[in-house]
Protein backbone atom coordinates (compact mmCIF):
# COMPACT_ATOMS: atom_id res chain seq x y z
CA UNK A 1 0.00 0.00 0.00
CA UNK A 2 2.73 2.53 0.78
CA UNK A 3 4.46 1.59 -2.77
CA UNK A 4 1.43 2.16 -4.19
CA UNK A 5 1.04 5.72 -2.72
CA UNK A 6 4.59 6.92 -3.46
CA UNK A 7 4.40 5.76 -6.87
CA UNK A 8 0.88 7.96 -6.86
CA UNK A 9 2.82 10.70 -5.28
CA UNK A 10 5.62 10.43 -7.58
CA UNK A 11 3.17 10.41 -10.68
CA UNK A 12 1.72 13.44 -9.04
CA UNK A 13 4.95 15.53 -8.79
CA UNK A 14 5.76 14.55 -12.30
CA UNK A 15 2.44 16.18 -13.40
CA UNK A 16 2.83 19.46 -11.63
CA UNK A 17 6.58 19.85 -12.95
CA UNK A 18 5.28 18.74 -16.51
CA UNK A 19 4.09 21.97 -18.28
CA UNK A 20 6.54 24.22 -19.50
CA UNK A 21 6.46 28.07 -19.97
CA UNK A 22 5.41 27.83 -23.99
CA UNK A 23 2.46 25.54 -22.83
CA UNK A 24 1.52 27.40 -19.82
CA UNK A 25 1.14 30.86 -21.84
CA UNK A 26 0.11 29.13 -25.47
CA UNK A 27 -2.73 27.64 -23.36
CA UNK A 28 -3.58 30.58 -21.36
CA UNK A 29 -3.50 32.32 -25.08
CA UNK A 30 -6.53 30.90 -25.69
CA UNK A 31 -8.47 33.41 -23.67
CA UNK A 32 -7.62 36.22 -25.75
CA UNK A 33 -9.35 34.53 -28.60
CA UNK A 34 -12.52 33.85 -26.67
CA UNK A 35 -12.84 36.71 -24.11
CA UNK A 36 -12.45 39.29 -27.43
CA UNK A 37 -15.69 37.77 -29.08
CA UNK A 38 -17.43 37.10 -26.17
CA UNK A 39 -17.04 40.77 -24.42
CA UNK A 40 -17.52 42.65 -27.78
CA UNK A 41 -21.21 40.96 -27.28
CA UNK A 42 -20.88 41.10 -23.98
CA UNK A 43 -20.40 44.88 -23.58
CA UNK A 44 -21.77 45.81 -26.63
CA UNK A 45 -24.16 44.21 -28.06
CA UNK A 46 -27.78 45.60 -26.67
CA UNK A 47 -26.08 48.85 -27.39
CA UNK A 48 -25.99 47.66 -30.70
CA UNK A 49 -29.01 46.51 -31.09
CA UNK A 50 -30.78 49.37 -29.80
CA UNK A 51 -28.99 52.13 -30.71
CA UNK A 52 -27.76 50.90 -34.60
CA UNK A 53 -30.21 48.44 -35.51
CA UNK A 54 -32.85 50.09 -33.99
CA UNK A 55 -34.61 46.76 -31.70
CA UNK A 56 -36.26 48.44 -28.47
CA UNK A 57 -34.32 47.58 -25.66
CA UNK A 58 -36.52 45.28 -24.34
CA UNK A 59 -36.42 42.93 -27.31
CA UNK A 60 -32.75 43.18 -27.09
CA UNK A 61 -32.50 42.27 -24.09
CA UNK A 62 -34.97 39.43 -24.72
CA UNK A 63 -32.71 38.31 -27.85
CA UNK A 64 -29.49 38.13 -25.82
CA UNK A 65 -31.33 35.78 -23.23
CA UNK A 66 -32.83 33.83 -25.38
CA UNK A 67 -29.35 33.26 -27.11
CA UNK A 68 -27.82 32.28 -24.48
CA UNK A 69 -30.13 29.82 -23.32
CA UNK A 70 -30.20 27.90 -26.40
CA UNK A 71 -26.16 27.82 -26.03
CA UNK A 72 -26.43 26.67 -22.38
CA UNK A 73 -28.75 23.66 -23.77
CA UNK A 74 -25.46 23.00 -25.98
CA UNK A 75 -22.92 22.37 -23.32
CA UNK A 76 -24.02 19.04 -21.03
CA UNK A 77 -24.08 17.67 -24.52
CA UNK A 78 -20.63 18.58 -25.70
CA UNK A 79 -19.63 18.07 -22.21
CA UNK A 80 -20.90 14.73 -22.31
CA UNK A 81 -19.69 13.95 -25.63
CA UNK A 82 -16.53 15.19 -24.99
CA UNK A 83 -16.15 12.60 -21.65
CA UNK A 84 -16.65 10.06 -24.08
CA UNK A 85 -14.68 11.05 -27.34
CA UNK A 86 -11.50 9.25 -28.29
CA UNK A 87 -9.23 10.04 -31.04
CA UNK A 88 -6.06 10.39 -32.52
CA UNK A 89 -5.34 13.91 -31.67
CA UNK A 90 -7.46 13.93 -28.17
CA UNK A 91 -10.18 14.46 -26.72
CA UNK A 92 -11.04 18.37 -26.95
CA UNK A 93 -8.54 19.18 -30.49
CA UNK A 94 -11.58 17.64 -32.99
CA UNK A 95 -13.98 20.46 -30.86
CA UNK A 96 -11.48 23.22 -31.12
CA UNK A 97 -10.79 22.41 -34.57
CA UNK A 98 -14.15 22.36 -36.06
CA UNK A 99 -15.91 25.06 -33.62
CA UNK A 100 -12.84 27.60 -34.59
CA UNK A 101 -13.74 28.17 -37.95
CA UNK A 102 -17.49 27.93 -37.60
CA UNK A 103 -17.16 30.84 -34.45
CA UNK A 104 -15.76 33.39 -36.73
CA UNK A 105 -17.91 33.10 -39.49
CA UNK A 106 -21.37 33.11 -37.63
CA UNK A 107 -19.27 36.07 -35.25
CA UNK A 108 -19.11 38.37 -38.41
CA UNK A 109 -22.62 37.50 -39.28
CA UNK A 110 -23.81 39.18 -36.44
CA UNK A 111 -22.59 42.65 -37.10
CA UNK A 112 -24.13 42.28 -40.44
CA UNK A 113 -27.59 43.28 -39.47
CA UNK A 114 -29.08 46.14 -41.61
CA UNK A 115 -30.05 49.37 -39.64
CA UNK A 116 -33.44 50.20 -39.04
CA UNK A 117 -34.29 46.67 -39.38
CA UNK A 118 -38.38 45.83 -40.49
CA UNK A 119 -41.10 44.09 -38.00
CA UNK A 120 -38.91 40.86 -38.21
CA UNK A 121 -36.26 42.30 -37.27
CA UNK A 122 -36.31 40.81 -33.91
CA UNK A 123 -35.92 37.19 -35.62
CA UNK A 124 -33.22 38.02 -38.19
CA UNK A 125 -30.83 39.18 -34.82
CA UNK A 126 -32.19 36.72 -32.64
CA UNK A 127 -31.21 33.98 -35.77
CA UNK A 128 -27.68 35.03 -36.27
CA UNK A 129 -27.04 34.72 -32.39
CA UNK A 130 -28.28 31.67 -32.00
CA UNK A 131 -25.54 30.26 -35.04
CA UNK A 132 -23.08 32.28 -33.22
CA UNK A 133 -23.75 30.79 -29.76
CA UNK A 134 -24.06 26.87 -31.42
CA UNK A 135 -19.90 27.22 -32.72
CA UNK A 136 -19.02 29.15 -29.38
CA UNK A 137 -20.07 26.26 -27.41
CA UNK A 138 -17.69 23.93 -29.64
CA UNK A 139 -14.60 25.94 -28.33
CA UNK A 140 -15.84 27.31 -25.10
CA UNK A 141 -15.73 24.01 -22.81
CA UNK A 142 -13.37 22.15 -24.05
CA UNK A 143 -10.79 24.80 -23.98
CA UNK A 144 -12.30 25.42 -20.50
CA UNK A 145 -11.93 21.64 -19.57
CA UNK A 146 -8.34 21.24 -20.92
CA UNK A 147 -7.01 22.99 -17.53
CA UNK A 148 -8.49 20.34 -15.81
CA UNK A 149 -5.58 17.95 -18.04
CA UNK A 150 -2.55 20.38 -17.56
CA UNK A 151 -1.92 19.97 -13.86
CA UNK A 152 -3.15 18.40 -10.89
CA UNK A 153 -2.10 20.66 -8.18
CA UNK A 154 -4.20 22.95 -6.61
CA UNK A 155 -1.84 25.71 -6.48
CA UNK A 156 -0.92 25.57 -9.81
CA UNK A 157 -4.45 25.88 -11.29
CA UNK A 158 -4.95 29.21 -9.32
CA UNK A 159 -2.30 30.54 -11.33
CA UNK A 160 -3.52 28.68 -14.90
CA UNK A 161 -6.95 30.71 -14.37
CA UNK A 162 -4.72 33.81 -13.10
CA UNK A 163 -3.29 33.74 -16.24
CA UNK A 164 -5.73 33.09 -18.54
CA UNK A 165 -7.43 35.88 -16.64
CA UNK A 166 -4.62 37.90 -18.16
CA UNK A 167 -5.47 37.10 -21.57
CA UNK A 168 -8.72 38.28 -21.31
CA UNK A 169 -8.14 41.08 -19.94
CA UNK A 170 -5.96 41.80 -22.59
CA UNK A 171 -8.48 41.33 -24.99
CA UNK A 172 -11.41 43.74 -23.68
CA UNK A 173 -8.00 46.34 -23.02
CA UNK A 174 -7.28 45.95 -27.25
CA UNK A 175 -11.48 46.27 -27.40
CA UNK A 176 -11.71 49.05 -25.32
CA UNK A 177 -9.12 51.46 -27.78
CA UNK A 178 -10.70 49.90 -30.48
CA UNK A 179 -14.17 51.22 -29.39
CA UNK A 180 -12.67 54.64 -29.34
CA UNK A 181 -12.69 54.58 -33.01
CA UNK A 182 -16.03 52.34 -33.73
CA UNK A 183 -18.10 54.09 -31.37
CA UNK A 184 -16.98 57.82 -32.35
CA UNK A 185 -19.83 60.15 -32.64
CA UNK A 186 -20.86 60.05 -36.44
CA UNK A 187 -23.64 58.65 -38.51
CA UNK A 188 -25.35 55.28 -37.46
CA UNK A 189 -24.50 53.96 -40.83
CA UNK A 190 -20.84 55.05 -40.32
CA UNK A 191 -20.49 53.19 -37.04
CA UNK A 192 -22.23 50.13 -38.25
CA UNK A 193 -19.75 50.03 -41.03
CA UNK A 194 -16.86 50.25 -38.45
CA UNK A 195 -18.23 47.21 -36.21
CA UNK A 196 -18.88 44.97 -39.56
CA UNK A 197 -14.97 45.47 -40.41
CA UNK A 198 -14.18 44.91 -36.55
CA UNK A 199 -16.08 41.79 -36.54
CA UNK A 200 -14.24 40.47 -39.40
CA UNK A 201 -11.14 41.46 -38.26
CA UNK A 202 -12.03 39.81 -34.87
CA UNK A 203 -13.28 36.54 -36.06
CA UNK A 204 -10.11 35.70 -37.91
CA UNK A 205 -7.57 36.47 -35.18
CA UNK A 206 -9.56 34.64 -32.66
CA UNK A 207 -9.71 31.50 -34.50
CA UNK A 208 -6.34 31.33 -35.54
CA UNK A 209 -5.61 32.26 -32.22
CA UNK A 210 -8.04 29.26 -30.60
CA UNK A 211 -6.09 26.92 -32.64
CA UNK A 212 -2.36 28.00 -31.81
CA UNK A 213 -3.62 27.23 -28.15
CA UNK A 214 -4.51 23.75 -28.28
CA UNK A 215 -1.69 23.26 -30.52
CA UNK A 216 0.23 24.37 -27.82
CA UNK A 217 -0.69 22.20 -25.40
CA UNK A 218 -1.57 18.81 -27.43
CA UNK A 219 0.30 16.29 -26.03
CA UNK A 220 -2.19 16.25 -22.50
CA UNK A 221 -4.62 16.18 -24.51
CA UNK A 222 -3.69 13.17 -26.52
CA UNK A 223 -3.41 11.26 -23.31
CA UNK A 224 -6.60 12.82 -21.64
CA UNK A 225 -8.98 10.42 -24.51
CA UNK A 226 -12.58 10.16 -22.92
CA UNK A 227 -13.99 7.02 -21.18
CA UNK A 228 -16.78 4.89 -22.26
CA UNK A 229 -18.90 5.53 -18.66
CA UNK A 230 -21.93 3.97 -18.33
CA UNK A 231 -24.89 6.12 -17.93
CA UNK A 232 -25.11 4.81 -14.34
CA UNK A 233 -22.10 6.05 -13.45
CA UNK A 234 -22.68 9.53 -15.55
CA UNK A 235 -26.00 9.52 -13.51
CA UNK A 236 -24.09 9.02 -10.03
CA UNK A 237 -21.33 11.94 -11.31
CA UNK A 238 -23.96 14.71 -12.16
CA UNK A 239 -25.90 13.40 -8.31
CA UNK A 240 -22.59 14.17 -6.57
CA UNK A 241 -22.28 17.56 -8.35
CA UNK A 242 -26.16 18.28 -7.20
CA UNK A 243 -25.79 17.15 -3.56
CA UNK A 244 -21.76 17.84 -2.56
CA UNK A 245 -21.67 21.46 -1.13
CA UNK A 246 -18.60 22.45 -2.69
CA UNK A 247 -19.30 21.59 -6.17
CA UNK A 248 -23.02 24.01 -5.26
CA UNK A 249 -20.36 26.54 -3.92
CA UNK A 250 -18.57 26.91 -7.03
CA UNK A 251 -22.46 26.54 -9.03
CA UNK A 252 -23.58 29.52 -7.10
CA UNK A 253 -20.43 31.74 -7.22
CA UNK A 254 -20.66 31.57 -11.27
CA UNK A 255 -24.28 32.07 -11.23
CA UNK A 256 -23.70 35.34 -8.88
CA UNK A 257 -20.75 36.62 -10.50
CA UNK A 258 -22.62 36.18 -14.00
CA UNK A 259 -25.96 37.49 -12.87
CA UNK A 260 -24.69 40.41 -11.14
CA UNK A 261 -21.10 41.62 -11.17
CA UNK A 262 -21.36 41.76 -14.77
CA UNK A 263 -24.05 44.53 -14.88
CA UNK A 264 -21.17 46.99 -14.32
CA UNK A 265 -19.70 46.59 -17.67
CA UNK A 266 -23.51 46.42 -19.18
CA UNK A 267 -23.81 49.87 -18.27
CA UNK A 268 -20.85 51.17 -19.29
CA UNK A 269 -21.78 52.32 -22.97
CA UNK A 270 -25.02 54.06 -21.58
CA UNK A 271 -23.29 55.90 -19.01
CA UNK A 272 -20.11 57.52 -21.06
CA UNK A 273 -23.12 58.07 -24.15
CA UNK A 274 -25.91 59.80 -22.16
CA UNK A 275 -23.95 60.92 -19.14
CA UNK A 276 -20.72 61.78 -20.09
CA UNK A 277 -22.27 63.12 -23.78
CA UNK A 278 -19.61 60.82 -25.79
CA UNK A 279 -19.87 57.09 -26.27
CA UNK A 280 -16.39 56.92 -27.19
CA UNK A 281 -15.24 57.62 -23.74
CA UNK A 282 -16.47 54.01 -23.15
CA UNK A 283 -12.93 53.32 -24.51
CA UNK A 284 -11.58 54.88 -21.29
CA UNK A 285 -13.56 53.15 -18.82
CA UNK A 286 -12.91 49.97 -20.38
CA UNK A 287 -9.33 50.52 -20.66
CA UNK A 288 -8.94 51.45 -16.69
CA UNK A 289 -11.55 48.41 -15.97
CA UNK A 290 -8.84 46.14 -17.79
CA UNK A 291 -5.60 47.45 -15.98
CA UNK A 292 -7.71 46.84 -12.72
CA UNK A 293 -8.80 43.19 -13.90
CA UNK A 294 -5.14 42.35 -14.61
CA UNK A 295 -3.46 43.74 -11.68
CA UNK A 296 -6.60 42.21 -9.29
CA UNK A 297 -6.14 38.38 -11.70
CA UNK A 298 -2.43 38.61 -10.90
CA UNK A 299 -2.60 39.82 -6.86
CA UNK A 300 -5.47 38.04 -5.89
CA UNK A 301 -4.48 35.13 -7.63
CA UNK A 302 -1.09 34.96 -6.08
CA UNK A 303 -3.20 35.19 -2.94
CA UNK A 304 -5.61 31.87 -3.87
CA UNK A 305 -1.71 30.07 -4.40
CA UNK A 306 0.17 30.86 -1.27
CA UNK A 307 -2.75 31.12 0.75
CA UNK A 308 -6.55 29.42 -0.50
CA UNK A 309 -8.27 29.85 -3.11
CA UNK A 310 -11.92 31.18 -1.15
CA UNK A 311 -9.93 33.53 1.17
CA UNK A 312 -9.06 35.46 -1.87
CA UNK A 313 -12.73 35.21 -3.65
CA UNK A 314 -14.19 36.57 -0.25
CA UNK A 315 -11.94 39.75 -0.16
CA UNK A 316 -12.52 40.14 -3.98
CA UNK A 317 -16.47 39.97 -2.85
CA UNK A 318 -16.15 42.59 -0.13
CA UNK A 319 -13.68 44.69 -2.01
CA UNK A 320 -16.63 45.17 -4.57
CA UNK A 321 -18.57 47.29 -2.23
CA UNK A 322 -16.98 50.52 -1.76
CA UNK A 323 -15.77 50.17 -5.25
CA UNK A 324 -19.15 50.41 -6.29
CA UNK A 325 -19.60 53.23 -4.08
CA UNK A 326 -16.78 55.30 -5.42
CA UNK A 327 -18.52 55.30 -8.79
CA UNK A 328 -21.65 56.12 -7.47
CA UNK A 329 -20.28 58.90 -5.76
CA UNK A 330 -18.22 59.98 -8.29
CA UNK A 331 -20.64 62.92 -9.32
CA UNK A 332 -20.43 64.96 -11.47
CA UNK A 333 -19.17 63.22 -13.64
CA UNK A 334 -15.91 63.51 -15.98
CA UNK A 335 -12.98 61.32 -17.86
CA UNK A 336 -11.13 61.59 -15.57
CA UNK A 337 -13.86 60.55 -12.39
CA UNK A 338 -14.64 57.54 -15.13
CA UNK A 339 -10.92 56.15 -15.17
CA UNK A 340 -10.01 56.02 -11.42
CA UNK A 341 -14.02 54.48 -10.37
CA UNK A 342 -13.33 51.97 -13.06
CA UNK A 343 -9.71 50.99 -12.19
CA UNK A 344 -10.99 50.11 -8.49
CA UNK A 345 -13.90 48.33 -9.79
CA UNK A 346 -11.54 46.08 -12.31
CA UNK A 347 -9.08 45.04 -9.08
CA UNK A 348 -11.85 43.20 -7.32
CA UNK A 349 -13.43 42.07 -10.79
CA UNK A 350 -10.27 40.53 -11.86
CA UNK A 351 -10.10 38.00 -9.05
CA UNK A 352 -13.86 36.93 -8.83
CA UNK A 353 -13.39 36.04 -13.26
CA UNK A 354 -10.10 34.25 -12.79
CA UNK A 355 -10.85 31.73 -10.07
CA UNK A 356 -13.94 30.04 -11.13
CA UNK A 357 -11.68 27.99 -13.43
CA UNK A 358 -9.44 27.45 -10.56
CA UNK A 359 -11.92 25.78 -8.39
CA UNK A 360 -13.89 23.79 -11.35
CA UNK A 361 -10.78 21.51 -11.54
CA UNK A 362 -10.39 20.35 -7.93
CA UNK A 363 -14.12 19.86 -7.77
CA UNK A 364 -13.64 17.26 -10.61
CA UNK A 365 -10.95 15.53 -8.69
CA UNK A 366 -13.06 15.33 -5.67
CA UNK A 367 -15.53 13.63 -7.84
CA UNK A 368 -13.42 11.47 -9.18
CA UNK A 369 -11.82 10.19 -5.59
CA UNK A 370 -15.61 10.00 -4.57
CA UNK A 371 -17.24 8.10 -7.81
CA UNK A 372 -13.77 6.39 -9.18
CA UNK A 373 -14.86 7.96 -12.55
CA UNK A 374 -14.22 11.15 -14.01
CA UNK A 375 -16.45 13.71 -15.53
CA UNK A 376 -14.94 16.42 -16.28
CA UNK A 377 -16.52 17.51 -19.51
CA UNK A 378 -19.92 16.80 -17.92
CA UNK A 379 -19.10 19.33 -14.63
CA UNK A 380 -17.76 21.93 -16.84
CA UNK A 381 -20.86 22.20 -19.19
CA UNK A 382 -23.05 22.14 -16.08
CA UNK A 383 -20.91 24.84 -14.84
CA UNK A 384 -21.00 26.93 -17.76
CA UNK A 385 -24.42 26.03 -18.44
CA UNK A 386 -25.44 28.08 -15.30
CA UNK A 387 -22.99 30.81 -16.00
CA UNK A 388 -24.51 31.47 -19.54
CA UNK A 389 -28.00 31.19 -18.17
CA UNK A 390 -27.07 33.79 -15.37
CA UNK A 391 -25.59 36.09 -18.23
CA UNK A 392 -28.29 35.88 -20.21
CA UNK A 393 -30.83 36.57 -17.70
CA UNK A 394 -27.91 39.49 -16.44
CA UNK A 395 -28.80 40.51 -20.23
CA UNK A 396 -32.62 40.30 -19.76
CA UNK A 397 -32.75 41.96 -16.70
CA UNK A 398 -30.53 44.73 -17.64
CA UNK A 399 -32.82 44.95 -20.54
CA UNK A 400 -36.06 45.73 -18.33
CA UNK A 401 -34.94 48.13 -16.50
CA UNK A 402 -33.31 50.34 -19.05
CA UNK A 403 -37.07 50.19 -19.84
CA UNK A 404 -38.21 50.56 -16.19
CA UNK A 405 -36.07 53.78 -15.21
CA UNK A 406 -37.70 55.63 -18.39
CA UNK A 407 -34.71 55.04 -20.87
CA UNK A 408 -35.28 55.99 -24.50
CA UNK A 409 -32.14 55.84 -27.10
CA UNK A 410 -30.95 58.65 -28.86
CA UNK A 411 -32.41 60.90 -26.63
CA UNK A 412 -31.70 63.10 -23.90
CA UNK A 413 -32.31 61.34 -20.63
CA UNK A 414 -33.68 62.86 -17.96
CA UNK A 415 -31.86 63.37 -14.11
CA UNK A 416 -33.70 60.82 -12.70
CA UNK A 417 -32.79 58.32 -15.10
CA UNK A 418 -28.99 59.02 -15.00
CA UNK A 419 -29.36 58.58 -11.34
CA UNK A 420 -31.47 55.32 -11.84
CA UNK A 421 -28.74 54.05 -14.23
CA UNK A 422 -25.83 54.55 -11.55
CA UNK A 423 -27.90 52.58 -9.20
CA UNK A 424 -28.29 49.74 -11.44
CA UNK A 425 -24.34 49.43 -12.58
CA UNK A 426 -23.69 49.58 -8.50
CA UNK A 427 -25.92 48.13 -6.54
CA UNK A 428 -26.70 44.84 -8.53
CA UNK A 429 -22.79 44.35 -8.57
CA UNK A 430 -22.63 44.99 -5.21
CA UNK A 431 -25.15 42.49 -3.98
CA UNK A 432 -23.17 39.86 -6.11
CA UNK A 433 -19.92 40.79 -3.88
CA UNK A 434 -21.62 40.12 -0.55
CA UNK A 435 -23.06 37.02 -2.46
CA UNK A 436 -19.96 35.99 -3.27
CA UNK A 437 -18.54 36.49 0.10
CA UNK A 438 -21.16 34.11 1.98
CA UNK A 439 -20.87 31.50 -0.94
CA UNK A 440 -16.99 31.36 -0.42
CA UNK A 441 -17.54 30.81 3.34
CA UNK A 442 -18.91 27.45 2.88
CA UNK A 443 -16.41 26.06 0.49
CA UNK A 444 -14.41 23.77 1.69
CA UNK A 445 -11.53 22.60 -0.76
CA UNK A 446 -8.22 23.32 0.82
CA UNK A 447 -4.74 22.70 -1.00
CA UNK A 448 -3.87 20.36 1.68
CA UNK A 449 -7.13 18.79 1.67
CA UNK A 450 -7.43 19.14 -2.12
CA UNK A 451 -3.58 16.96 -2.06
CA UNK A 452 -4.90 14.08 -0.27
CA UNK A 453 -7.44 13.83 -2.47
CA UNK A 454 -4.96 13.40 -5.17
CA UNK A 455 -4.02 9.69 -3.44
CA UNK A 456 -7.25 7.96 -3.10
Amino acid sequence: MGNLQNARSSATQAKKSSLRPVERWGYASGNFAKSIVWNTLELFLIFYLTDLVGLPPRDAGLIVFLSLIWDAVLDPVIGFIADRTTTPIGRYGPFLLIGAPLCAISFSLVFSLPTAMAEHGMFWALGALLLFRSAYTLVDLPHNALIATLSNDSSERARLASLRFVFSSLAVFVLAVSSYFILSPDLIEHQQNRFRQFGLLVSVASAAVLVASWWSVRRFDRTAQGANHSISSQLRSLVFFIRDKDSRAVMLYAFSSALLVSVFGKGLGYFAKYELGNEALVSVGLAAMMIGQIAGSICLGRIASRYENAIALKAAGLMLLPATLVFFLSAPASAATLIGSCAVIGFPVGGIWALVWALAPNVVDKQQATCHTRAEGSYFGILIVIMKAATGLSAFLFGWLLTQIGFEPNVQQSDATLLWLRCVMCVLPSIGGISIFLIMSTYGITHANHSSLLTK
